[in-house]
């Protein structure tokens, strides 16, 4: 494995100006435009929504499978056999 070596870059910056290769100017990073930043932020805000809304109704769907019958509907007082005791 090779040590790390920061005259390195320079030997090599020199190496190409004697072969006649001109180094000029290093390009400036690809900066991205605000239009293109902005569309880029919208079309991941409609990513996360459609995900969420996905994943909440699979949600919902399961809970109400998991759900007791007698719990999801109305309930009806018990009749007057039940709370006497009587059968």
């Amino acid at each position: 494995m090779t040590k790390f070596d920061p005259g390195r870059r320079t030997d090599l910056n020199g190496s190409d100006e004697r072969s006649g290769i001109q180094a000029g100017r290093p390009e400036p990073p690809m900066l991205t435009t605000p239009r293109r930043a902005a569309w880029s932020a919208a079309a991941m805000f409609a990513v996360v929504a459609v995900l969420f809304a996905v994943l909440y109704s699979i949600n919902t769907q399961r809970m109400r499978e998991g759900m007791p019958q007698s719990a999801s509907g109305p309930q009806q007082p018990p009749s007057a056999a039940e709370t006497t005791g009587q059968r």
